[in-house]
């Protein structure tokens, strides 16, 4: 199975230690430092944990020319990328971890870029695809205009997952599925429940089902499960629940979840969206089970897989 994931990458930081003290001049703690990690991050994730999984993983995004981006190149091991150039720099976020919870997180090149040009490569790239994971993380490639026409031809044939993003592109019309959190429901539906009940969340996404012309709206609860939406009214949606994790860093769940629904969408073409929904919360959670992404480390497929990276100028 081919799988191509579209969408913006970022540099992710990990700056991981243990804390004994307090500053002296401010009471905070003082980490010291046992290493430091980097992790390729949004799409660069979901590419680099269906790559681990054994698929062929073609990763569609845009990168900068500045040093960040040659560290993201390294992270993406047994990925065949196809990337545009973009003049905006490559976002970089650093966390600081003390004994494996986030202390504080540092964020550098993540205001507003530019919209990156497509070009006939990645065009190509996303027609070549049996299954589409769209990782919109707000930075601009899902607004161009060819891109969306090769997501919208390629939703005519092979499942597509779009997990969307507050600053991000509206999902183009016929999705398999669109996969907002909790509160990127609400938001975006309309819906003012802080408290997030089952009628809230029914209500946001029976609306933007609608609005965006999806054929399911799951809406990801984290320890939860997820509520499935496949209907036009507010009580027609499911709850699949999830099975309780005790896991202090959660980060990477949601890219772990619309990488799995969408190889399961591909591979069980009979399959209910519930069922899918089920199987792709149960590999999330042994995700998380075994440490999430304090624990996960791209392995060594150039072997399996031996693409160059490849510069979309044509």
């Amino acid at each position: 199975m081919r799988v191509v994931v579209v969408g913006d990458v970022l540099l992710d930081r990990d700056i991981s230690g243990s804390s004994r003290r307090l500053c002296p001049d401010a009471p905070v703690p003082v980490v010291d430092v046992e290493h430091v990690t980097l992790r390729a991050g949004g799409a660069g994730l979901v590419a680099g944990l269906l790559a681990a999984d054994g698929y062929s993983t073609t990763l569609v995004t845009a990168l900068s020319q500045d040093g960040f981006a040659q560290d993201l190149r390294g992270c993406l091991t047994g990925v065949h990328l196809v990337a545009a150039r973009t003049a905006a720099p490559t976002p970089v976020k650093t966390r600081v971890l003390n004994a494996g919870t986030p202390v504080v997180r540092f964020d550098q090149g993540c205001g507003p870029a530019p919209v990156p040009k497509a070009t006939a490569a990645m065009v190509r790239a996303i027609a070549t695809a049996d299954a589409l994971v769209i990782a919109d993380y707000g930075r601009g490639l899902l607004h161009d205009p060819a891109i969306r026409g090769a997501i919208g031809r390629s939703a005519l044939r092979v499942p597509v997952v779009w997990d969307p993003h507050p600053r991000g592109a509206e999902p183009v019309p016929g999705m398999a599925a669109v996969t907002p959190n909790l509160s990127e429901a609400l938001s975006a539906g309309g819906v003012d429940d802080l408290d997030g009940g089952h009628a809230a969340v029914g209500m946001a996404a029976a609306r933007l089902r609608s609005s965006w012309k999806s054929s399911t709206v799951v809406v990801t609860l984290g320890s939860e499960g997820a509520w499935v939406h496949t209907g036009d009214q507010p009580g027609d949606g499911t709850l699949v629940p999830a099975v309780a994790v005790d896991a202090v860093d959660t980060c990477g769940a949601g890219d772990r979840f619309s990488g799995c629904l969408a190889t399961v969408l591909a591979g069980h073409h009979s399959a209910a969206m519930s069922s899918a929904v089920a199987h792709a919360i149960g590999k999330t959670t042994t995700f998380l089970r075994a440490g999430g992404l304090a624990s996960w480390r791209p392995p060594d497929l150039s072997s399996a897989h031996p693409y160059p990276s490849q510069e979309a100028t044509a």
